[in-house]
């Protein structure tokens, strides 16, 4: 399944973190189930997100694609990506988790 407009907006949300690290942390915890995800979502969500940018931006991706996983179950996610293919912003929960995968994975952006 492809995302373009998705991709764009997670690509536009990781340009943004890695400008503007210092954005404000605010994040909950929630229980959500990877095990919702088709197995190859994965990896067709860090290849679409890092096409092109190099191994660091898909440790950015990977990370990204994990917590997201950790927190919003599949249909969630599902949900997500309509409301950002009709236009929405990349919601800041997802953004938050951007910046925080670039933080963590900081050495290799540097």
């Amino acid at each position: 399944m492809k995302y373009p407009t998705f991709l764009l907006m997670l690509l536009a949300g990781v340009a943004i973190a890695l400008i503007h690290p210092q954005l404000t942390t605010a994040q909950t915890t929630t229980e959500a189930t990877a095990a919702s995800y088709p197995a190859s979502e994965r990896e067709s969500f860090v290849n679409s997100c890092a096409s092109g940018r190099g191994a660091e931006v898909r440790s950015v991706c990977a990370c990204t694609y994990q917590k997201i996983t950790q927190r919003y179950n599949y249909e969630q996610y599902q949900e997500i990506y309509r409301q950002v293919d009709n236009g929405q912003d990349l919601p800041e929960s997802i953004r938050l988790m951007i910046r925080d995968c670039r933080q963590e994975n900081s050495s290799l952006l540097n």
